[in-house]
């Protein structure tokens, strides 16, 4: 059974307020209260590797379909980078990265999955 315990909360600048929880879902809600949930999050298994992570993050997919972009977000869900892709299990250099809990949107053929991961 997926946990929804809600790990972050972040207000963008137009004072939506995103709401990630622990087993991947994101929300976001607007000023008058209204949700407006992303119905695409894809079921596929996605493997997060190796986390903690110092130089790369490496992302393994359950099927072949191809990875076409991955946001990496910080822990007030501020975009970080936006990286495009065509690869069914890419590697992400995270080198540059300061040390913290990261969050990637992985978008695929099949719709988008978060994914936490620890740069040390």
């Amino acid at each position: 059974m997926p946990c929804n315990d809600i790990i972050s909360i972040s207000i963008d600048e137009q004072g939506n307020k995103w709401i990630g929880t622990q087993s991947g879902g994101l929300s976001v809600f607007n000023e008058n209260g209204v949700s407006v949930k992303d119905k695409q999050q894809t079921r596929d298994n996605i493997h997060v590797y190796p986390n903690p992570a110092h130089d790369h993050v490496n992302i393994e997919k359950s099927n072949r379909k191809k990875v076409l972009s991955i946001d990496i977000l910080n822990s007030q869900g501020k975009l970080v980078e936006s990286i495009k892709t065509n690869s069914p299990n890419p590697e992400i250099n995270v080198k540059e990265l300061a040390g913290g809990i990261y969050f990637l949107k992985i978008r695929s053929e099949n719709g988008w999955k978060m994914k936490k991961f620890v740069k040390q």
